[in-house]
């Protein structure tokens, strides 16, 4: 059976790419050797082929193992038939360096993007401009019940930024020290509880007990990739 790679690439990067044309070049992976040695994982890198200055054009391949069992169809076209393609043998994001004077750039453009955002909000919130406002029922509690405390249900009206952008921020984040507490992170990232949460679990360990209790440290796959790359970077002289 055929075997496929599920990639995750930044949105920015996609919508770069939807600008060429059918069979154009968008890049080229680049095998290294493992820097465990011997018959370790090879190391992979992306280099991306795009005409926008402002982009990256180098990005760590981290490949990750898939849960369970995952299979690709394909709905036949002008036909009510689904055909079975494969099964996928990899879950593969891309993480760009943050020592790139480029994605460096990139991130502080968006940062300015999403605080006008929040400041946008913040004054039609002041002028009372408030979408799909609801009011609030009541309801009669019979006496035999004892009744139950209001419940909070003020939105979490912190904007969502990208899930990729949100990923690199937290991995600069743990280039300081290895372990934060989700306080930490809300503050430097400010991001709704809920969200932040969920991408925390996709690249983090959390811990519930011993020293480090109640904190979170970056998975294996991607400590390693960051070494790696890392040392990549300061053998070329470029840090």
């Amino acid at each position: 059976m055929t075997t496929y790679w599920v990639v995750k690439m930044p949105n920015y990067i996609v919508e770069e790419w939807k600008k060429e044309s059918a069979g154009s070049l968008v890049g080229h992976m680049v095998v290294g050797p493992s820097k465990t040695g011997g018959s370790g994982k090879p190391e992979l890198k992306l280099e991306i082929a795009t005409n926008n200055p402002e982009l990256p054009t180098e990005a760590i391949i981290n490949r990750n193992e898939v849960p369970g069992q995952m299979i690709v169809f394909k709905n036949e076209s002008g036909r009510d038939k689904t055909r079975l393609l494969g099964k996928v043998s990899k879950l593969v994001d891309i993480r760009f360096n943050a020592t790139d004077q480029k994605y460096k750039q990139l991130l502080r453009k968006r940062q300015r993007d999403e605080a006008n955002m929040k400041e946008k909000m913040r004054t039609q919130l002041d002028q009372g401009a408030v979408p799909n406002k609801k009011t609030a029922r009541l309801k009669i509690v019979p006496s035999k019940q004892a009744a139950q405390p209001p419940i909070n249900r003020a939105k979490d009206r912190r904007v969502r930024m990208d899930e990729a952008l949100l990923q690199n921020l937290l991995l600069q984040q743990f280039d300081v020290k290895s372990h934060y507490n989700f306080k930490e992170l809300q503050d430097a990232v400010n991001q709704p509880e809920t969200y932040l949460k969920e991408v925390l679990g996709k690249i983090c360990v959390y811990h519930q007990s011993g020293e480090n209790r109640h904190t979170y440290s970056l998975k294996d796959e991607y400590q390693d990739a960051a070494e790696a790359y890392n040392n990549a970077q300061a053998a070329a002289g470029f840090q």
